[in-house]
């Protein structure tokens, strides 16, 4: 039984929020109170590793 509402942002929603209902056992949680539904966990990874690869590596001088 889905107890959980996905929380990933959407601006064109009126509650700012995705809100798909999500079970305890098919939650992603990125942070703390935070609750991802399977399609936001996906686009969430997609936006970490995009991060990740932008992000500069310290000590190293191009």
């Amino acid at each position: 039984m889905a107890t959980l509402a996905c929380d990933w942002k959407v601006p064109t929603r009126r509650s700012g929020t995705c809100d798909a209902p999500i079970c305890t056992r098919c939650t992603t949680s990125p942070a703390p109170e935070k609750d991802l539904c399977a399609a936001h966990a996906a686009a969430f990874e997609t936006w970490r590793a995009a991060r990740a690869a932008a992000a500069p590596v310290e000590g190293v001088l191009l």
